[in-house]
């Protein structure tokens, strides 16, 4: 069950001020709200332990505090997972230090669709909606600037709920490993790794994310290994900067740091 409680494992954790959902906001005023212990736009840290839930599939606002609130995550991981009425899981996201867990507003005044579960000791800003609502309506601009992020950022997740979607039902495993690796690459990864990039989740989390047993996802690797691409310990690695291009769309060129050059194999087809 989560808990409000002092944080025991303070390392590494990740700060609001360079997430999107903070963007135009001074980093000033970010620092002062985090100072005020719960009268700012953050309310107090939430900590929890592995294994604990921060809200379970069908609850709604009235049954979880939790689902009243987004959430920033200064350290840990946490995975989304949605099952069936015969028991059946699937994993439909993770969360990572820095990052925020916007599902909350995506649902609100709803039952939530996914369970979020802590996989490791994870520390949160909690971010109430009616909070920042009514700090909107007395003309904070910072609350204005925050529910105009909160909305771009609800409609991206939807966006990659529905890629997952398309992903799972129209692409081979092959694809959808090497589209879920490329993705990685471009959107969570350190730039300068560009060849050995570690993953957030072990194979078999990574399967049902994908939507796929683990024999045809073992089987799908062995097929990506002739091509370059590995996974082993943990990490992604590529015989060269270009293994993954050919898995690559419009849509991911703008994020590579190799889409406007003549390497790029998209501008080859131009």
């Amino acid at each position: 069950m989560a808990a409000y409680k002092k944080n025991r494992h303070a390392r590494d954790e990740k700060t609001p001020a360079d997430h999107v959902l903070f963007q135009g906001i001074h980093r000033k005023d970010l620092e002062e709200d985090l100072k005020k212990d719960g009268s700012g736009v953050f309310d107090d840290s939430l900590c929890l332990e592995a294994g604990d839930f921060l809200f379970e599939q069908g609850q709604d606002s009235s049954q979880a505090a939790a689902l009243d609130r987004i959430y920033f995550v200064q350290s840990g991981r946490m995975t989304l997972i949605r099952s069936n009425d015969s028991g059946s899981e699937l994993v439909t996201g993770f969360v990572l230090a820095g990052d925020v867990l916007i599902e909350p507003y995506l649902y609100r005044n709803l039952p939530v669709w996914c369970t979020v579960r802590a996989d490791v000791p994870v520390k949160l800003l909690p971010i109430s909606f009616a909070h920042i609502e009514q700090r909107a309506l007395d003309g904070d601009p910072s609350a204005v600037r925050l529910m105009i992020n909160m909305s771009h950022l609800g409609t991206a997740r939807s966006r990659e709920l529905a890629r997952q979607l398309d992903m799972i039902a129209l692409k081979t495993p092959e694809q959808r490993i090497a589209s879920f690796f490329l993705d990685h690459r471009l959107y969570r990864s350190d730039p300068e790794r560009r060849t050995s990039v570690p993953l957030p989740m072990k194979k078999g989390v990574m399967a049902q994310f994908l939507g796929m047993t683990a024999e045809t996802f073992s089987r799908s690797l062995s097929k990506l290994r002739e091509e370059g691409i590995h996974l082993h310990s943990g990490y992604m690695t590529l015989n060269d900067d270009h293994a993954l291009c050919s898995w690559c769309d419009v849509e991911r060129q703008k994020n590579c740091p190799f889409g406007d050059s003549a390497d790029c194999p998209l501008q080859k087809t131009v």
